[in-house]
């Protein structure tokens, strides 16, 4: 035992002291640098730094960026940390055009990228001395009128803004480009038998007899339909009980005993 070495505590205490300094400057230099770090952030959130500098917009096609950007309710004193997608959305809400939005914040450069997704345009009112664009949820494109005769999508006649519409506008918006742009007109041909009975007529020179709420299933049959029709002869397709043609002297019988347009 009188070989053991002994450490006094009188030799233990400076290094005891040393390791409890270094641990002291440790918390220190730990509290002082989380001080700054959170007086950059307040700094930066504050100061003109964090205000939106840039919106880039994509996706749209009826509105322009510059609308976009207006309706979204940002602006150069926006801060980029404030930057919500459901409030924006909210904003793009009164471009009727407008179905979601996503949002995307850069905090380094101050960007913002809006890409939009909107509604398609699926046909055109007949007004007085107009078209006005129709959208696949059912309202109009305020202020965007044409005395051009649109040939990209269908024009609707004897139509108004409502559910008969909006259900129209529905089906429409099921139906793939070449269908849709095979439309050349829909008119508004209700009858005591038929209250949401629609008239087509085709760019192919056929008319077809539907009904408003079967009338994209209905219209996935009319390919097949013209491919057993005899060359050169024009008719009429009934798609409001089965799916059949007949030749054009049949319309108004097809038509449950009405003229179009009554």
């Amino acid at each position: 035992m009188s070989d053991r070495k002994v450490i006094q505590l009188e030799d233990r205490i400076p290094k005891l002291r040393e390791q409890r300094k270094q641990k002291t400057n440790r918390r220190f230099v730990f509290y002082i640098t989380l001080f700054f770090i959170l007086l950059l952030i307040v700094t930066y959130i504050e100061s003109p730094l964090s205000n939106v500098k840039t919106i880039n917009v994509s996706g749209n096609r009826y509105f322009s960026a510059a609308q976009i950007k207006a309706a979204s309710g940002l602006t150069a004193k926006s801060k980029i940390w404030g930057v919500n997608q459901k409030t924006i959305l909210a904003h793009l809400n009164s471009l009727p055009s407008i179905k979601s939005v996503t949002v995307k914040t850069h905090f380094l450069s101050g960007r913002v990228d809006l890409n939009v997704m909107e509604y398609k345009r699926v046909a055109y009112l007949k007004t007085e001395n107009s078209y006005k664009p129709v959208l696949a949820n059912g309202q109009f494109m305020s202020g965007k009128l044409s005395n051009v005769i649109p040939v990209h999508a269908p024009i609707l006649i004897g139509f108004k803004e409502g559910k008969v519409m909006s259900s129209l506008t529905e089906q429409l918006s099921k139906m793939n480009a070449t269908t849709l742009y095979n439309i050349s007109e829909i008119d508004f041909t209700p009858s005591a038998l038929y209250p949401k009975g629609i008239t087509l007529y085709l760019n192919d020179g056929h008319q077809a007899l539907a009904n408003i709420p079967t009338l994209a299933a209905k219209m996935k049959l009319y390919p097949s339909i013209l491919a057993n029709l005899p060359d050169n002869q024009k008719g009429v397709v009934q798609l409001r009980v089965g799916a059949y043609w007949s030749p054009s002297t049949a319309a108004k019988q097809a038509n449950g005993g009405e003229t179009n347009g009554e």
